[in-house]
């Protein structure tokens, strides 16, 4: 049965059919389509019956843990890899046995794969040699790719010479350079420090939205992800947890795993007290919540909440405000992290109840206290256990 993922802004899709509709009322094409998708070595399955439909000028995250498929799912949408099951369309065209050569994409791996006894416009230059173009039409090429990528005084140096920054750019050139339908990246930045990173996470992404390119991106960092992305598919074990934009991964994650990968979070074992309605009681560890959601009575849940929802109540005594949830709970650990602070209070088992203040609080905040956590209900996500 293959996997279902969820459309832009929130409307359903069926990834049969290649024309989707928007929330406009337009129809919008998939210019990507993966359609169960299936992989296995031996008894191991690295993906099962996988998804995923991106559209022309999108940037798509694959976003998940070591192991959980993502590179193998680029690979095969590269033609670098096979598939036991499954079909790879590319703007409508079913490419499933084409070699990867033939395919029209550039890709830039992990290492960038750049051929260290040639130069920077050299490496530019290697793919468009491969297509036989004409002299002129590779040097106006690589002039205009090396612009776009800030390195035009860097054609004539050596690829030794350069810092990893350089060499991630000449690699995102190189890519760019055949005109390729399509671009995936395979964890380019994991070798950069984390400030050079950053920066590069803008720069890419100003580039490839300057010129319409389509991206499928893969990463581990969530914030990368995050930061980058116009949707992200959130992996686990070989399958599509979650596909959507960052802000709904984050604030409305449709799984536990998704919720607790992506972002720092509160969670909470919890049992169904009572339900009434889309209203349903709850009892933790450390007291009774509400939450809106639909689960019968005696129901083992997880609560999640992220912690910027949750603050220290101004007045510890007052429990008249009927829109929050509130708990008292002994504070353990003040993690210090420039312009916010994060409040880590004492808990069970797996539990993990963590708030996110601002570090110019005047409360003394002395570990070892209690205090009294309180969070709007509206910000109370509920998964099955």
């Amino acid at each position: 049965m293959l996997e279902r993922v969820t459309k832009p802004r929130g409307s359903d899709s069926t990834l049969q059919n290649p024309l989707r509709d928007r929330a406009d009322g337009r129809k919008s094409e998939a210019f990507l389509e993966l359609e169960g998708i299936t992989r296995r070595i031996g008894d191991l399955t690295i993906l099962d019956h996988v998804s995923l439909s991106v559209e022309e000028g999108q940037f798509v995250s694959l976003l998940g843990p070591s192991g959980c498929g993502k590179t193998t799912l680029l690979r095969i949408a590269s033609g670098l890899a096979p598939c036991e099951a499954g079909v790879v369309r590319l703007a409508g065209a079913d490419i499933t046995g084409v070699p990867a050569h033939r395919r029209n994409m550039g890709v830039v791996f992990q290492n960038y794969a750049l051929f260290p006894h040639l130069s920077v416009a050299e490496n530019v230059a290697f793919g468009l040699k491969a297509q036989r173009r004409d002299r002129a039409a590779i040097s106006s090429i690589v002039t205009e790719c090396l612009n776009m990528v800030q390195l035009s005084g860097f054609a004539d140096r050596r690829i030794s010479s350069l810092s990893g920054g350089q060499q991630q750019r000449v690699a995102v050139a190189r890519a760019l350079a055949v005109r390729p339908k399509l671009v995936l990246l395979d964890e380019p930045f994991s070798a950069l420090d984390r400030k050079l990173r950053e920066l590069m996470q803008i720069e890419l992404r100003r580039l490839l939205r300057s010129v319409n390119m389509t991206a499928v991106f893969v990463t581990h960092d969530q914030d990368e992800a995050l930061v980058m992305s116009d949707r992200i598919a959130v992996m686990n074990g070989g399958r599509i947890e979650d596909f959507s934009d960052p802000a709904s991964i984050y604030s409305r994650p449709k799984s536990l795993f998704a919720f607790d990968f992506v972002g720092l979070s509160t969670r909470m074992a919890a049992r169904v007290r009572a339900a009434d309605g889309e209203m349903v009681t709850l009892d933790t560890n450390y007291g009774a919540i509400r939450a809106k959601a639909k689960f019968f009575p005696g129901t083992s849940v997880v609560v999640g909440v992220r912690p910027e929802s949750m603050k220290l109540a101004a007045d510890r005594s007052d429990s008249s405000n009927e829109d929050q949830n509130r708990l008292k709970l002994p504070l353990t650990d003040v993690v210090f992290q420039g312009s916010k602070r994060h409040l880590h209070f004492a808990a069970q088992e797996a539990d993990r109840v963590v708030a996110e203040v601002n570090p110019t609080a005047s409360e003394s905040l002395e570990t070892g206290s209690d205090f009294i956590v309180s969070w709007r209900i509206q910000d109370t996500l509920v998964f099955p256990a």
